[in-house]
Parts: structure tokens; C-alpha cells; sequence
């Protein structure tokens, strides 16, 4: 988050910038031209600088619209600005960039390998905080970094800022630093601060706020003591603070913007405006189509020319799956079951019995309702939601439910395909030792089953579950999250390789991307006469008929360069997967790296065939922080950031 003036500007992983005039009453889009994936935001006179995943991008106009002014490869990961210098810290360093130049000049020099994770400003010096390295001044017309660490208990920074004479600085593990005379000493306080990472900071004149991810806190008499100020906050994953005047503001992981003007004693939601185009589920229904995303439902009756939030009692909620049994629509979200009676209009929530609140998949079977849950298992309801049971499958992430009227299919985290003819009261299981069994469907006499990370892609079964076969043929991405059919074509949504279609049941596969900007697909729905897939970034439609000439015509495509995506989620607890593409058959090696460099887990180091392919890393037993990963092929060698949250 940035001020400038009375204008406040908030990046949303994935999902663009957006600009308030009204101290966070409203809020309007302000990314065109900039990529999705914004992290930092920086600001100087009118201009408004964009720190991305593909470079710099500054706008002159107030967000209207913006111009790339660096290499697109540029990952970055702070900003700051000293009268019209910019600096960008990097994987590969930090560079400036002035209005009297042209081209971005390395200044590394004194710096560690640490990355750096935030920049702070005082008058004409600059701070940077590293993850590792502790904290370093670089003045205007210097051509070094200091460091600057006496009194840091920990190295390992997080976040930075100015107020006054006054530096505050963030550590990984729970304690912020203070300095009052320019970073030569640094005074550590953590009483009533949790051992957890202090993601970020902000301040005014009465008081210092620091946010992790439990919740925001905060101090009066400059760090001896913190106590919790979360009244309101619904969600405590804090990622970014702001301050304007006496306006505080909390920028949370899936859970919008709030606000305080009593120096956080309460918080309201400031989100009004803020449309989250990343896209968890989707369902066409009669005229209609659904679109959850994590922070409620939308709905079109004209097939996106225009669309309207539904249901105020999800506006906070990550809606997971999205599902229809005659006239009622239903939702799962983060926090529990929903259902409408009138088409979306009105939501009700009916969760009594869900002891887990979190739903992933949901489906109908006659009057029974099943959902699964992340990590409970199985739940039951014989009454239209209001009240639930938990199955004899009570244990276990279930991330896909399907059912053909006769029999229950659950698929789980573990790598199992669960089976019940008796509607829950016992289950089979069969498909066990691969991946994360993310969708299933059913067609005809076939079960399809996606599965993500590792695995062979697709699965099918003709015996009612009890054997499965990899049926991966002309699938270039293996790595698939969502299965969606009608008649006798199955389309099949990946992460990083866009959506592949099945004209033959399931045997053989071909890309129908054409037009298809954004390649991780979340979600997939049909209506009459469109396929619609849900992404990080947006809606895409393309039209049926379309999509089956494809289908019969064309062959796979090879992927033109090697390339390497930046891990999703980011940042993550436990799990990431990270896509890269091959035009040719090769070696390859990915490899997960600490911020000393040193190796701590490999990926992939094989022989590997042409095509998108995704492996996951499971961050278990390793500290929260920023690590990096690194993909060498042929004479191709690129590292990405992320970091992992605990």
C-alpha cells in the first residue's frame, strides 16, 4: 500500500492496483497496463511507481495508466524513491534509475548475497532491510552500502519504515528495532509481540503498528510493550499497513482492506469497490453464470458483459465450489455452507454440525447434501444444509466430490479416490499413492479424476473406481485443478498450461489456449452455448462450437522457449507448485535454495520430455522467510523468489 495526497493506492496479489480518494470509502481500478502480479507500490510528487513481477512500471497520471520503464524480466521486491531516483531491489541486487537517465545502473557494492526485502527513506539516505545480511544506508552521493546493524539482535528483516527521526524495523522473528539516530544503534523490543514474522509496519503520531500473520498489533511508548488491536479484524493474515493521518489501514491475505480511526482499537472493512477478479469456482445456471472468488459471488445474466455481487453475507469469504441441486444454488466458502433459494439473490448460512467450516467441494444426491472439508472429511445433510453429519470418511482434505445418483466419489489430499454406495455410511478406496485428487468427473460409464502436482495428470476409471489408468495423451500440463463435461467432450483446466480438451472419453488431449491470456485455470463451467474458465486474473469465455472444431483439427503445441513461472501460492504454507515450459526434450534441474544460498531441497534433476510441467514443494521442517528457486536447462538458468509463511 501508498499514499500521495489524499490518494491511496492498494496492490492485490494477483489481482492488479487499486486507488481510493475517499480514505478507503470506495475504491476504483487502477492497473491498466500493468501486469496482475504487483507486490510493492511506491509514490513521489503526483507519480506512482508499481514494483512487479515483470519489471517497473510508473504512471504520471494517478493509476489511469502506466508505462514499463525496466527490463520485463525484473522480479522485484521493494521500492523506494529519493527525489526522482528509483530503486528497485531484485533477485539479482538493487538498481536506480533516474529521470536524467535512460537505463537502470547496478549499486551492490558492500551489499551481501541477502535478498532484500523492504527499503525505508530518510531524507537522502536509504535503508535496506535483508533477509540475512540485517539492515545497510546507502546515502544519495555515496557509491556503497553501509551496514548498519549495531544492537540488531536479528538479521533476518522483513520490513522497514521511516517515521520522523525515527527507523523501525521488523524481524522475522517477532521483534521490532528501533533507531533514533540514523541506524548507527538499534534497540530491540518484543513484550507482548508473538514469535512471528513481522510482515509490516506503520505509524503516526500517537502510536507504531506492526502486522503479522496472527493479527496487528500494537505500541504507545515506542516498542516497551505491544498489546493485540484486532477488534473487527476479520481477517488477521495481515500482509500490508498504511497510514494517513489519523487513518490506519490493513491490507489482509484474501480478505480486502479495513480500516481504523481510532489507532486500530476497531476495525471496519474498507473494500467497497474492490472487485477480486481472481476467480475459486464457478457455475452456469439456466441464464446465469456464478463466479466465486475469495471474497464472494458475482453473477451474469449476459455472459460477462456485465456482472453484480451477491449476497452480503459472503462478501468476506473465499468461496471454494459452487453447486445446484433444482431450484437452490449452494456455496462452500472458508467459513462454512451457504445456500439461495431464489437464483443468488439471498444467502443463508447453514453450518450447524460443521465442526470444520472450510468447504471445498460440494454435491447433491437426491435430498442428501455432501461436502468435503479441509481436513474432516466427509459431512452429510438429510435436510437441505441444516443440519450436518460427519460421515465414516472423517478424516482427510477433501478437495472433490461427484456422484452419478447411485454412488459417492470424494477425492482426497492423500492420493485416494474414496467410494460409497450408501450414501456415506461406508466408503472403498481406490487410486491411492499418487497426487492431490483435485477434481472429478463423470462421463457416461467413465470416472475422470485431475489430479495436481507430481502425478500423471488424468486418471480414468470404467469399473466404478475400483482400478484406475494415467490417460495423459497431448496433455501438456499435468498439473490439473479442474474437470468440466457435456455430451461427450471433457475439458480439463491446468496450472500453466490453460485448459485441454477430450473429444474420445478421456484418451487423448489437445490445447484449445488460442486467445487464453492467463494459463492457471481455477475454475470451469458450460452453459448452452460457452465454455467459461476462472483464473488468477479474470474470465474468459470462448465459444462452444469454437472450441469443438479445434478440438478435431489440431494437434498439440510445443511450448516455443524454456521458461520458468513464479510459484503459486506466493507466499505459502505448506505447499507451492512452480511450471516451467520445454520446447525440447533435456536434462533439467530445479532446485529450492536458502538465502545463503545453500541447496535444501531438489525438485526435479531427470531427463525430461517437451511440454509444461509443474512440481510442487512441500515446505515442511524449513523456517518462514524467503527462499529461492532456480530451473537449469540446456544453457538456461533463471531464479525466482518466494517465501514461505508460517
Amino acid at each position: 500500500m501508498a499514499t500521495s495526497g489524499g490518494d491511496i493506492f492498494a496492490a492485490s496479489f494477483n489481482n492488479g492496483v487499486f486507488r481510493s480518494t475517499d480514505l478507503g470509502s470506495t475504491w476504483t481500478r487502477a492497473d491498466v497496463g500493468l501486469p496482475s502480479f504487483t507486490r510493492t507500490l511506491a509514490t513521489f510528487g503526483t507519480n506512482v511507481v508499481a514494483g512487479t513481477g515483470y519489471g517497473v512500471y510508473i504512471s504520471t497520471n494517478k493509476g489511469t495508466s502506466w508505462t514499463c520503464i525496466s527490463n520485463t524480466n525484473l522480479n522485484v521486491s521493494a521500492l523506494a524513491v529519493i527525489d526522482t531516483n528509483i530503486f528497485c531491489a531484485t533477485i539479482s541486487g538493487v538498481f536506480r534509475y533516474s529521470n536524467s537517465g535512460t537505463d537502470w545502473v547496478s549499486v551492490n557494492s558492500g551489499l551481501p548475497g541477502a535478498l532484500v526485502t523492504s527499503f525505508a527513506t530518510n531524507g537522502s539516505n536509504l535503508f535496506a532491510g535483508t533477509n540475512g545480511g540485517g539492515i545497510f544506508r546507502f546515502s544519495r552521493d555515496s557509491s556503497s552500502w553501509i551496514p548498519v546493524n549495531e544492537g540488531l539482535g536479528d538479521y533476518h528483516i522483513q520490513s522497514i519504515i521511516s517515521h520522523g527521526s525515527m527507523l523501525v524495523a521488523g524481524s522475522s522473528s517477532g521483534t521490532v528495532f528501533f533507531s533514533s539516530d540514523n541506524g548507527a544503534s538499534w534497540v530491540g523490543a518484543s513484550t507482548g509481540l508473538p514469535s512471528r514474522s513481522i510482515i509490516a509496519l506503520a505509524a503516526n503520531d500517537s502510536c507504531y503498528i506492526a502486522a503479522t500473520d496472527t493479527g496487528i498489533f500494537r505500541s504507545r511508548n515506542f516498542g516497551l510493550s505491544w498489546s493485540d488491536i484486532n477488534n473487527g479484524l476479520a481477517n488477521t493474515h495481515v500482509m500490508a499497513l498504511a497510514a494517513s493521518g489519523k487513518n490506519l489501514f490493513a491490507g489482509t491475505w484474501g480478505g480486502g482492506i479495513f480500516k481504523s480511526i481510532d489507532d486500530g482499537l476497531n476495525w471496519l472493512s474498507a473494500s467497497t469497490g474492490m472487485t477480486v477478479r481472481a476467480v475459486t469456482s464457478l457455475l452456469a445456471k439456466d441464464s446465469s453464470l456464478f463466479v466465486g472468488t475469495r471474497l464472494g459471488i458475482y453473477r451474469t445474466t449476459d455472459e460477462g458483459a456485465t456482472w453484480a455481487a451477491e449476497g452480503a453475507s459472503l462478501s468476506s469469504a473465499t468461496v471454494n465450489s459452487i453447486a445446484t441441486n433444482g431450484t437452490e444454488i449452494f456455496a462452500g466458502t472458508t467459513s462454512g455452507f451457504y445456500y439461495s433459494a431464489d437464483k443468488g439473490i439471498h444467502w443463508s448460512g447453514a453450518s450447524n454440525g460443521l465442526t470444520n467450516r472450510s468447504v471445498r467441494a460440494i454435491v447433491a444426491i437426491d435430498t442428501n447434501l455432501f461436502v468435503g472439508t479441509n481436513g474432516d472429511g466427509v459431512y452429510r445433510s438429510t435436510n437441505h444444509g441444516i443440519t450436518w453429519n460427519v460421515t465414516t470418511l472423517w478424516l482427510g482434505y477433501i478437495y472433490a466430490l461427484a456422484s452419478d445418483g447411485k454412488k459417492l466419489y470424494a477425492g482426497s489430499t492423500s492420493g485416494a479416490i474414496w467410494v460409497s454406495s450408501d450414501y456415506g455410511l461406508t466408503w472403498t478406496a481406490g487410486l491411492v499413492e499418487s497426487p492431490t485428487v483435485d477434481a472429478l468427473l463423470l462421463s457416461d460409464t467413465t470416472v475422470v479424476a485431475g489430479v495436481s502436482g507430481d502425478g500423471d495428470g488424468i486418471y480414468l476409471s470404467t469399473d466404478n473406481g475400483t482400478s484406475w489408468t494415467a490417460s495423459n495423451a497431448g496433455l501438456g500440463s499435468r498439473d490439473v485443478r479442474v474437470l468440466a463435461g457435456r455430451d461427450h467432450e471433457m475439458f480439463a483446466g491446468t496450472y500453466g498450461g490453460g485448459v485441454y480438451c477430450s473429444s474420445d472419453n478421456g484418451t487423448s488431449w489437445d490445447s484449445v489456449n488460442p486467445g487464453l491470456a492467463d494459463l492457471s485455470v481455477a475454475a470451469l463451467a458450460i452453459s448452452n452455448t460457452s465454455l467459461f474458465a476462472g483464473t488468477g486474473s479474470s474470465v474468459w469465455r470462448r465459444s462452444l462450437s469454437e472450441l469443438n472444431t479445434f478440438a478435431i483439427s489440431s494437434a498439440p503445441m510445443l511450448p516455443s522457449q524454456i521458461t520458468l513461472a513464479q510459484n503459486y501460492p506466493n507466499p505459502f504454507n505448506p505447499e507451492t507448485r512452480i511450471t516451467y515450459t520445454l520446447p525440447a526434450a533435456g536434462p533439467v534441474r530445479l532446485t529450492v535454495h536458502d538465502v545463503l544460498g545453500r541447496e535444501v531441497a531438489r525438485l526435479v534433476d531427470d531427463r525430461v520430455q517437451p511440454g509444461t510441467h509443474t512440481a510442487a514443494w512441500h515446505a515442511e521442517g524449513v523456517a518462514s522467510g524467503i527462499y529461492f528457486y532456480r530451473l537449469q536447462a540446456a544453457k538456461f538458468s533463471e531464479t525466482k523468489k518466494m517465501m514461505v509463511i508460517r
